[in-house]
């Protein structure tokens, strides 16, 4: 064992410190999720420190070690989210209980990190009510600890030297591919995929290790003053960035070097007599820094469910302090009570020690799986709710299942749908000034559209259709990662290539359904208590649909500022996608499509949401193929001898800035505009 340094645990007091600011939504303190980076670091120089002398001289045992991380990692990560469960069956919604079992199964088996990295952007509104988001690091540090040893292990056995090798190797490889992801390649999917991945953080750990190994073949730092420069050189880098950096940083790629170099530089010189190392051994911070895994631990679930009850992104200084307070409580009581015990190895035989760790695992992977049992189909639960009030609230739904579902129930019978991407869910009956049912869908395809509008046509014998036609619809689509939606566009599909087919004669009159909950799903109904209906027609703090299908986008969204939205303009032209390419093929079945409703006497209209001013013109001058599109589907609209309304130009549609919610989505007063709806 390496000897106590206690400006470590000062160095990860910092580094939870600046994890809650983050959690806690103070935008002072946007770059606090470095507070990570920094634990990635201390990580792997504890590690590095503690197995590469027990490997050079011989003495390391890979179960000895893997014990040794179970007594620390595990039990108080089993107490925490046995809390947690206890709570999300009591104040999660449906869908918000399926994500949070989800993401507990993923964590049980170590992959938390792979399942939020394709399951959205870390950044982005939903996670704030996440319970299990900061669990993606302690994944990424468990998936460390069964390849590091080895690696060194095997590395050392060829080379004295091997290790060392080894983790330049690492650093080489993960930092360059980190940054490739994050700061060249311009797909933002990949961006936000390479904030979780261990293949794009392992450099960081691995900065760690390499200062480990460094300080072991040079023991003593002489006190000088070029260490106290470097020392303060090495906080300035973690520090600034707390500022600096935000939810639009590229990360981690090239803005996550300063973090970690500086961390590096305080682990190798903020020792003895330089002054880092006294402020970061001041005792209150020390006693912080040990606690700080339960603290990371807790302080993120209550931050979750206080947002949950309350439907609010936003946590006042005083809610702040109040939940800071009892994370600190319960992460004290877990320091003495659970963490400490545990980790004597007198306590229990190592033998045991795997066992209760495997049990606890399965425990906690069955509570995920139960808990997704529980709201199986939760979008048939809200779209069953929604047929019986004005709205629910949601967060993070398939939007694709919740519509088929919606189709199982009730709906009014109205003469005009309106269907498109996200860009068009700011239309509804109000809007309109008549009764109108908007069954928009994000990133909406060719094919979503063939394979819903004659389903939705028949459910609420409609005469009438708005059609939002985007530059990325002829895409190659996404509608096989939904089955039933797929299944039905090739039946309609296959029903226009037939000629003058009617819509009635193609499906029958759906049946009313009940809903059928399963024991499971009757006990989580019985004991939960979370809001789903809305308390007024306002912007709410979250997101809601309307029962005619209008979107009401939650509070910090609507409050975004125009500093905020312009630093998302890369976000958004990425997303349409710089090498779009008309397709043919495509572009025929949206005009044979068209053909097919208006021999159903259908009326059909096109429409063309507009882009952010300052947004358009980046698009204007950099990626111009995007609005090319235009001309397009302005060319099948006279084809067709339908009407097309609004323009990718809002000069066009006489929009303003403070029409659009961000760069790519206009506001109902944007749509109103586009649609000509005298106010």
């Amino acid at each position: 064992m390496i000897k106590y340094r206690p400006e470590i645990d000062g160095l990860r007091a910092i580094a939870i410190l600046f994890v809650i600011l983050f959690h806690a939504g103070f935008k002072l303190f946007n770059g606090g999720f470095i507070g990570v980076d920094i634990f990635f670091v201390i990580s792997g120089y504890l590690i590095t420190s503690n197995i590469y002398p027990e490997i050079i001289e011989k003495r390391f045992s890979l179960l000895g070690f893997y014990e040794r991380r179970i007594r620390r990692i595990i039990p108080i990560l089993f107490i925490v989210c046995l809390a947690s469960v206890v709570l999300a069956w009591i104040f999660l919604t449906p869908s918000a209980l399926y994500n949070f079992g989800n993401s507990l199964l993923g964590l049980a088996i170590m992959r938390s990190n792979i399942y939020f990295a394709f399951k959205n952007n870390y950044f982005e509104e939903p996670f704030d009510f996440s319970p299990l988001i900061h669990t993606w690091s302690l994944s990424i540090e468990e998936q460390f600890y069964i390849v590091f040893p080895i690696l060194l292990l095997l590395s050392f056995k060829f080379y004295k030297s091997g290790p060392l090798k080894v983790i330049i190797f690492l650093i080489s490889i993960s930092l360059i591919y980190s940054i490739y992801l994050v700061n060249i390649q311009s797909d933002y999917d990949k961006i936000g995929i390479a904030f979780f991945l261990l293949k794009t953080r392992i450099w960081e750990l691995g900065f760690g290790a390499l200062v480990a190994i460094l300080k072991h073949s040079k023991q003593e730092v002489a006190d000088s003053r070029i260490n106290n420069i470097r020392a303060t050189f090495g906080l300035l880098l973690i520090l600034l960035p707390l500022f600096l950096l935000d939810n639009n940083t590229p990360f981690p790629g090239i803005a996550a070097i300063g973090p970690t170099l500086g961390t590096s530089l305080l682990l190798y010189y903020a020792t003895n007599k330089v002054w880092v190392c006294k402020i970061l051994s001041f005792k209150p911070l020390v006693y912080l820094g040990m606690i700080s895994y339960s603290l990371y631990l807790w302080h993120q679930v209550l931050f979750a469910f206080w947002r949950n009850i309350n439907l609010s992104h936003e946590i006042s200084m005083k809610m702040f302090f109040i939940l800071l307070f009892l994370s600190i409580v319960l992460s004290v009581s877990s320091f003495k009570l659970i963490e400490n015990p545990f980790r004597k190895l007198n306590f229990l035989k190592q033998k045991t020690v795997f066992i209760l760790g495997l049990l606890s695992l399965f425990i906690l992977a069955s509570a995920g799986y139960v808990s997704t049992l529980a709201t199986f189909k939760n979008e048939d639960w809200l779209a069953y709710k929604l047929s019986k009030a004005n709205s629910v609230y949601f967060n993070n739904i398939s939007e694709r299942e919740f519509l088929l579902s919606r189709l199982k129930y009730e709906l009014k019978e109205v003469k005009t749908i309106v269907m498109g991407s996200s860009r068009l869910m700011q239309v509804g009956s109000q809007t309109m000034k008549k009764d109108v049912l908007n069954i928009s869908i994000s990133s909406a395809t060719i094919e979503e559209y063939i394979a819903l509008i004659p389903e939705v046509i028949n459910k609420v014998n409609a005469s009438e259709i708005y059609i939002g036609v985007e530059p990325w619809m002829t895409r190659r689509t996404s509608s096989k990662k939904v089955p039933s939606i797929y299944s039905k566009f090739l039946y309609w599909n296959d029903a226009i290539s037939q000629g003058n087919t009617l819509i009635s004669s193609k499906i029958s009159p759906q049946v009313k359904q009940n809903l059928v909950l399963s024991p499971i799903q009757e006990l989580y109904t019985k004991v939960n208590r979370s809001v789903i209906y809305p308390s007024s027609s306002n912007v709410e703090s979250m997101q809601k649909k309307t029962n005619d299908g209008f979107h009401i986008y939650d509070e910090r969204y609507v409050n975004k500022s125009q500093s905020e939205i312009i630093n998302g303009f890369d976000q958004a032209i990425n997303y349409i996608d710089p090498n779009l390419r008309n397709d043919l093929g495509r572009l025929k079945q949206l005009k044979s499509f068209i053909m097919f409703l208006q021999h159903n006497k259908i009326t059909v209209h096109l429409v063309l949401s507009p882009f952010h001013p300052e947004l358009y013109k980046r698009i204007k001058k950099d990626k111009p193929k995007i609005l090319e599109m235009e001309e397009t589907f302005k060319n099948i609209a006279i084809e067709c001898n339908i009407k097309i309304f609004g323009s990718y130009n809002p000069e066009k549609n006489q929009c303003e800035v403070s029409d659009f919610y961000d760069g790519m989505h206009p506001k109902e007063s944007g749509m109103i505009k586009i649609l000509h709806v005298e106010k």
